[in-house]
Order: structure tokens, then C-alpha cells, then sequence
């Protein structure tokens, strides 16, 4: 029990001398500590008992501790908590209750005081050493206070777990109004950063904000409990005003918060000095204070881009994070680097802005990693939204490729990178982001293959192309964030709206070429092009992000005015990780074709009989084609197995916005997927789209937890929009595709919108004869039955893209 790491020789003088039992000396070594509870202390020796000695050291560990005097509080704590132990084991008859307390407040004050000096290692095997005594009150409430300040500790130090596992096991009821602000900031946080892979960006939101409100109210709660009698020495109302502005109809603005917590932080540093008796300037909280001081002006229009402010703010920032780095308080860090980037963005020092991110990056990295449960990491990097795309912008303009490149591909498709690593006894690979360029390079070398990633930000799109030789190219021309999701107001994701008259301002007509648009995130490819990069017979496999999933760019217009997929063969993928880890297993051949085909209760016997064309097509021999099985989920999850071709020819769904619809309707994990039979009754299309409160709706919710394996299969989606997906919390494209790739999926083709089953048909049965037949890898059956359907499109209601272009390769491409 004896901490060694700070001012070792008070620690040894109080413990030498308590056990010699002298208290005089004792009182003298005290009086060299002055603080404001030093009388009291004083009085307590005179007692000459063992609970008051306790007592004694107590308000000198508390009232030093709680004043900043770290090192010299943490020495009287440890003399406490380990002369109550000994007096404890040793049998010596103490009352229990004030027993419990003096062991269970220095425990506690031990914590802070490791926390507060960033001695979170210290910390950790502190509380570890005093869990395995057994002491008593362990359990009790006296000791919560030291279980959260653990909690905290371990959080700082990378073990998101086990604090985890602290606050779980850790009585709500037991939680005393003077712990309840730590309670609620350490579950808050900690439910933010282990948010769900699947939940959507607006349900984290809700959820955040409306546990920022709980969280108020019960800290007011609590201020008024504890601070009875002594209401003027916090600023209630500051607080009540808070409350009242996230309650309020408009939110509140960035400034307003500012100017609120800070006068409720400034009111609470001055109270704490006040009845603490000590200057505690230089406390972690202080130091909080006056940095959140410093950058106020960040949201102030007219004063955010002075150059003078931001420079000074610069050098403010460096002592910031010279006095957190040696305290080592990590998530301070974090946030000072982030200052730091917004200055020098400013600034236009966008070589040093980068640098800046790429420090709170790995600080998130190391956060994240430290998350076991691969399902519960998309919070970590939700704490800092706009990170990624100010990495993106900081590095485009300081041209340094290669960081963009493995910054965009940090963004994207994390959960399912974390399933392939966990599936392959890969974990650790998680700590070495930046070697993905020369990790894929060998194989894209092999299979004359090329790599598009791209990142959708609020104003643009960043795109970096990563050539078989080596090359890296990049451009910002793609559309952004807010145009990409007018276009998908107006349903430009399929070719049918593209025609569709959109009034403009004057009655005037506007039109958007959308291949002509989508060609401006390939734009790369073009660079590569003229330099000779790209040949002919070469595949590119691409990797969208966000809004961007929802269309296809195979038909994307390259310079030359020919669509990508007319010049080579074309393959999306999830993220250039996924991508490294198809191609280092070997493809393996297909050992069995299973054909699943459903229609809906409103189809009539034509669109029934084209719904089975491609399954027989398939199994002409086999009875099992037949539209009159019952293809339940049940039934279809016992035939999911390795190294198996699956075609699913069904309708597909995609959530929809419509009146009044809540999260999950919204979510594609649960509301998204093929449509089957369930007690022997064919699924209904409906308006209103609930269909994930049926039992027709194979998602993918039922699909990532059947525990199915479908490791090397292929899986076809004759379905509508089954190719569809939308970004979730922690980035990545969640739908059908996900999932089966989640289950172990190496390839698949599916549907970009609401395909006609008659041209699919037309599609599917040109694919696997080149396929199957001619035994062609898969990337160029693909293309080369996209460019047979594309010579027989009709003059019709619809743009040619419609008819041929909505069946896309998703996945390995060999």
C-alpha cells in the first residue's frame, strides 16, 4: 500500500511516527502542512485515540487533496488508509461506521489525487491491491465514491472495460448526492463512447441530449442536498437557465453554453477556495476553466479569425498541453490538440493543423482499442464529429497524400474491420492504421487492380486513388454532404427520377446530370489515366462513404465521357481493410447453389412466374425453385453455410421517410432487407414501411445475430434496393451488404434501386452463363453482362442507366 511515487519520506515520517504513537511529533510534522482543516486535525490528536488519529489524518488528506496539494494529501491519505488497515487486522476494537469511512474517503482521495496527477497506472493497481483485501465497507456506500474515482482512472488509462465493469457493479441508490455529478458524467460518457455500431447518428444525438438534461436536473438536485445553507456559494441560477435553454424549442447556441458553464465553473472554483482554504489555481479543474476561457472566442464571429487572438491562443495552448502532458491526463490532450488544430486551420498552417489532428486521432485510436466488444467502439471517435473531415481537408491542402488516405480509410466500415481482424485472430492490428498503402500494394500488383476511396464531408467529397504501382492521386471535386442529400430528395439514386422536371426559381427547369456529377469522384482515376497508370483490362475496386452508398458509380462518367464500368470491370467494397482481407484468402471454389424465391401477397401470377425465372434457371432439376416452398427465416437461416452460391430472388426494402416514423423504423439494421414468408403466408408490401415489427423481414438485425457462417459464399440480391445502405454512428454503411459480410460473405451482387425483375432476369442469366459456364473470374462476368444488357436498352420512359446499371459487384472481385 505504500506509494512510492511521490514525496515517499512524509509518507514513512507520518507511518513511523503514528505507530510510535507519538503525537507530539506527530502535530509538529502536521503544522508544516498548513490548510484550512489543520486545526481541526490538531484537535483530533489531543484525543489520543486510534479513531481519532484517524480522524486527524483525514481532514489533513481531505482539505490538502481537495486544495491542489496533491502529492503531500496523497501521503496523508495512504498514512490513513494504511494505518486504519493495521488497526483493522490487527483486531483492535474501532466502531465500524467511522471505520468504513476513514478506510473508504482516503481510498477515495488516493484515486483523485492519482487521477489529478495522471498516475493512472498507479491508481489502477492501487484499487486492484485494495479490492483483493476484502475491506470492510467494500460494498457499502462509503466506498462508492472511491469505485467511481477508479472507474475514472481506468478510463483514463485505456481500460474502457473494467470501468466499464466498476460502474455496472456499482447500487444507483447507494450514489450520495455529493457523488452523484461523477455518477452521471462517468455512465454519460461512458455510454457515449461504447454507443452501438448500428445506431444511427440521430439516435445518439437524442439520446446525448436527452441525457444531458437528466444529468442537469439531477445535478441541481444534488448542489441543493449538499450545498444546503450555502446555496450562494454555487451558481444555481446559471444552471436552472441551462436546463431551461436544452429544454427550450430552439436548443441553445454555442455561445450560450459557453457563457453559462463558465460562470457556473467559475462560481464552483471560487466556492471550492473559499471553503477549502487553499489556492487551487493549479488543479486539473482549474486549468480546465481557464482553457475553455482562452478559446471562448473560437464561436464569436467577429473575433474567431483575428490573427493576433489565434496566435496568442497558440501559446496559451502550448502551456495547456505542456502542464496535461505531465499529468498525462489524456482526454485533455485530446482536446488541446483539437484547439490547437482549430487555430492553426485559421491560420492557414494547414501542414502544422494536420499535425495537431493526427494527436488527438491516435489518443482515440488507443481508446478504442482498449473496447473489447467490437459492437460497442463507435462512440470513441462520435466524441469529436467533424475530426474526420478535418483531417481530410488539413492534409488535401498540405498534400500529404498518403495521411489522407489512411485517415479517409479510418473513417469508414470500423465495425466490420474489427469483425474481419476478430474472425482472423488479428486484434492488434487495429494499433498500426497507417500501414494499410503497403499492406494492399502486393495485391492490387497481382490482380492489375486499383483502389478508390472516398470521404463525403459537409461542403465537398475527398477522393484518393491508390494505383497498382504504388501511385497515390487525389482530388475534392465530388459533391458534398448537403448536395448529395438534395439529390437524394429528389430520389436521383435511381435513373427513373432523373427525367423528372424539378421547378427552379422563375418557373426555370433545373437538371442535373448525374453520371456527369458522380464522374467528379473518380476524378483520380483520370490522373492516373494520362500518366499511363491504368490499363486496359484493369479492375477498380472503389469505396464510397456516407450518403455517397446510395449511388452507383460504375456508371460515373469518366474524362473520355465513357462510364466507368464501359472501360474496365468495377467492384465497391466497405473500406480498403475489408478489402486487404478478402484478397489474402484464397478464393474458394463453390460447392453448392441454393436458390430462395419469395414473392408478396400483392404480385400477380406474371411477376410471380419472373420472380422464379433466375432460381430455375439455376436448378432446373430441382423441386426446391418452386415459388410454393416455405422460405421462412427460420427454414432459410438452416441452409446458410461456407463456401455456398445463394440467390435470393425476393422483394428487398429500405426505411423510407414517412410520418411520424421513429429510429428504428428509420434504421436500416433493423428496418431493411429481403422479404420472406412466415407461417406459411407471403409477406404484404407496405406504405408505411414497419416491417421490422413483423415476422417477413430477414434484416440485418436477424442475420448478424443468427450466428450464421457463410465464410467464401457468394450471395446474389434479385432484390430491390438490396444494395442499399446508410451511415451509422460509427461509420459504417449499415444494410444487407454489411451484414452478410458481417456473417463472412466474399462476394455478392445486388440492387442500387428498385430494379425491374424482367431486366434483372435478362442480367442474371448473361452473368452466370459467362460466369459458371465459362468459368471467367467474377469481376468480368459482372462486366461483361452489364455491357451485353447495355446494347439492347430501350427508347423508353427512362434514362439507359435504369435498365442496366443497377446491378452492382460488391466484395472480392476474383
Amino acid at each position: 500500500m505504500d506509494n512510492q511515487n511521490s514525496a515517499p519520506t512524509l509518507y514513512q515520517l507520518l507511518i513511523d511516527t503514528i505507530q510510535a504513537q507519538n503525537r507530539e511529533q506527530l502535530a509538529g510534522i502536521f503544522k508544516q502542512y498548513p490548510n484550512a482543516s489543520l486545526e481541526n486535525a490538531l484537535f483530533f490528536l489531543e484525543a489520543k485515540q486510534h479513531i481519532y488519529d484517524l480522524a486527524a489524518f483525514d481532514a489533513m488528506a481531505t482539505s490538502l487533496t481537495h486544495g491542489g496539494k496533491l502529492n503531500e494529501g496523497r501521503d496523508f491519505a495512504s498514512a490513513c488508509l494504511v494505518w486504519g488497515v493495521q488497526l483493522w487486522s490487527s483486531g483492535i476494537e474501532l466502531s465500524n461506521d467511522d471505520l468504513e469511512y476513514y478506510l473508504g474517503n482516503n481510498s477515495y482521495l488516493i484515486q483523485k489525487g492519482l487521477l489529478d496527477s495522471g498516475q493512472f497506472q498507479a491508481a489502477v493497481t492501487q484499487y486492484e491491491t485494495m479490492k483483493g483485501l476484502t475491506l470492510p465497507g467494500w460494498e457499502k456506500q462509503v466506498f462508492i465514491s472511491t469505485h467511481l474515482q477508479a472507474a475514472e482512472n481506468y478510463l483514463e488509462n485505456n481500460q474502457s472495460d473494467r470501468a466499464k465493469d466498476i460502474l455496472e457493479n456499482v447500487d444507483e441508490s447507494l450514489v450520495l448526492p455529493a457523488s452523484r455529478i461523477l455518477f452521471d458524467r462517468l455512465m454519460n460518457k461512458l455510454k457515449l463512447i461504447n454507443s452501438k455500431t448500428f445506431m444511427s447518428v440521430a439516435e445518439v444525438e437524442d439520446f446525448s441530449k436527452n441525457r444531458k438534461i437528466q444529468d442537469l436536473k439531477r445535478m441541481l438536485e444534488s448542489i441543493k442536498i449538499v450545498m444546503a445553507g450555502y446555496e450562494d456559494q454555487m451558481d444555481i441560477t446559471s444552471i436552472e437557465k441551462l436546463i431551461a435553454k436544452h429544454e427550450g424549442p430552439g436548443g441553445i447556441s454555442n455561445e450560450e453554453l459557453i457563457e453559462l458553464t463558465q460562470k457556473i465553473s467559475a462560481k464552483t472554483l471560487e466556492s471550492q477556495a473559499k471553503l477549502g482554504g487553499i489556492d487551487n489555481s493549479d488543479t486539473p479543474q482549474a486549468k480546465r476553466h481557464l482553457l475553455t476561457q482562452q478559446t471562448s472566442f473560437f464561436h464569436n464571429e467577429e473575433l474567431g479569425h483575428k490573427e493576433e487572438l489565434l496566435r496568442k491562443c497558440l501559446m496559451d495552448l502550448g502551456l495547456h498541453y505542456q502542464w496535461f502532458f505531465e499529468k498525462s491526463l489524456h482526454s485533455d490532450l485530446a482536446f488541446i490538440a483539437y484547439c490547437q488544430y482549430i487555430c492553426h486551420n485559421r491560420l492557414e498552417s494547414f501542414q502544422e493543423a494536420a499535425d495537431a489532428l493526427d494527436k488527438v486521432y491516435h489518443h482515440l485510436e488507443k481508446q478504442r482499442a482498449s473496447i473489447s466488444n467490437i459492437h460497442e467502439r463507435a462512440g470513441v471517435f462520435g466524441q469529436y464529429p467533424a475530426l474526420f473531415g478535418a483531417m481530410a481537408l488539413t492534409n488535401y491542402m498540405s498534400k500529404n497524400i498518403t495521411r489522407l488516405f489512411h485517415r479517409i480509410e479510418a473513417s469508414k466500415g470500423r465495425n466490420l474491420s474489427d469483425r474481419l481482424l476478430e474472425t482472423t485472430g488479428k486484434q492488434m492490428e487495429l494499433q498500426s492504421p497507417d500501414q494499410l498503402k503497403e499492406k494492399l500494394l502486393p495485391y492490387l500488383q497481382k490482380y492489375n487492380a486499383h483502389y478508390l476511396s472516398i470521404f463525403v464531408d459537409y461542403d465537398r467529397s475527398y477522393a484518393v486513388l491508390l494505383t497498382k504501382q504504388g501511385r497515390l492521386f487525389a482530388s475534392a471535386k465530388g459533391a458534398g454532404e448537403d448536395a448529395l442529400q438534395k439529390w437524394l430528395s429528389r430520389d436521383y439514386a435511381s435513373p427513373s427520377a432523373w427525367n423528372a422536371p424539378v421547378s427552379g426559381l422563375f418557373g426555370k427547369r433545373e437538371q442535373t446530370d448525374i453520371p456527369l456529377e458522380l464522374g467528379k469522384f473518380i476524378d483520380p482515376l483520370n490522373f492516373a489515366l494520362e500518366e499511363g497508370l491504368i490499363e486496359a483490362g484493369d479492375h477498380i475496386a472503389y469505396s464510397p462513404d456516407g450518403i455517397l452508398n446510395l449511388f452507383s458509380l460504375q456508371f460515373a462518367k469518366l474524362q473520355s465521357g465513357e462510364a466507368l464500368i464501359e472501360g474496365f470491370s468495377v467492384s465497391r467494397i466497405h473500406s480498403g481493410s475489408q478489402l486487404l482481407k478478402l484478397l489474402e484468402q484464397e478464393p474458394q471454389d463453390l460447392n453448392e447453389i441454393i436458390a430462395i424465391t419469395c414473392s408478396a401477397v400483392q404480385d400477380d401470377e406474371e411477376k410471380v412466374k419472373a420472380f422464379e425465372e433466375i432460381p430455375q434457371f439455376l436448378l432446373p432439376e430441382e423441386d426446391g425453385a418452386k415459388e410454393d416452398e416455405d422460405v421462412s427465416i427460420p427454414k432459410v437461416l438452416q441452409v446458410l453455410f461456407p463456401h455456398k452460391l445463394y440467390h435470393f430472388s425476393t422483394h428487398g426494402v429500405f426505411p423510407k421517410p414517412v410520418a411520424n416514423a421513429d429510429h428504428k423504423q428509420l434504421n436500416p439494421y433493423y428496418n431493411s432487407g429481403l422479404l420472406l414468408m412466415s407461417d406459411g403466408k407471403k409477406p404484404e408490401l407496405e406504405a408505411m414501411f414497419n416491417y421490422h415489427q413483423g415476422q417477413h423481414l430477414l434484416s440485418p438485425e436477424v442475420l448478424t445475430g443468427s450466428g450464421v457462417s457463410l465464410l467464401g459464399s457468394h450471395v446474389s440480391m434479385q432484390a430491390c434496393v438490396s444494395g442499399r445502405s446508410k451511415e451509422g454512428y460509427g461509420g459504417d454503411a449499415l444494410g444487407l451488404e454489411w451484414a452478410f459480410f458481417y456473417c463472412g460473405v466474399s462476394s455478392m451482387i445486388s440492387a442500387s434501386w428498385d430494379i425491374d425483375v424482367d431486366w434483372s432476369n435478362l442480367f442474371f442469366k448473361k452473368f452466370y452463363s459467362i460466369w459458371m459456364n465459362e468459368q471467367i473470374p467474377i469481376k468480368d462476368a459482372h462486366r461483361n453482362a452489364v455491357l451485353e444488357l447495355k446494347k439492347i436498352v430501350p427508347v423508353g420512359p427512362h434514362p439507359p442507366e435504369y435498365y442496366w446499371a443497377g446491378l452492382s459487384l460488391i466484395g472480392d472481385f476474383r
